[in-house]
């Protein structure tokens, strides 16, 4: 993360976590130099990371989430990653701010207010 809120990414990235779009086959590429995520359109101030999906909360208070999308709690699309950050919507329409987050294996926890 940067010092104006910007994520840049690398690594493996088999279920999208690294938050690169889909090269032309379709398929989501594992990166060797850094990036920055897809879609992440507002300034981060934390974030954090599993082996299969990454969330942000955003300098909106709203939660951000890219990767594995059963590990995100997204099961929307099934299996499918999401190779770019989605606003996770459910705490903002209940009028929450999220405040802090943590991941783990197949779970995101966030303290919301």
């Amino acid at each position: 993360m940067t010092a104006y809120g910007r994520v840049w990414t690398w690594g493996r990235a088999d279920s999208g976590q690294c938050g690169h779009e889909l090269t032309d086959d379709f398929e989501v590429s594992d990166r060797a130099t850094p990036a920055p995520v897809f879609g992440l359109e507002v300034a981060v101030t934390r974030i954090a990371c599993s082996a299969t999906h990454t969330s942000a909360i955003g300098s909106n208070m709203c939660m951000y989430s890219w990767g594995s999308g059963p590990a995100m709690g997204l099961a929307t699309r099934g299996c499918q990653p999401f190779p770019k950050a989605v606003r996770v919507g459910s705490f903002n329409c209940a009028g929450l701010q999220v405040f802090a987050i943590a991941c783990g294996w197949e779970l995101t926890c966030a303290l919301a207010i």
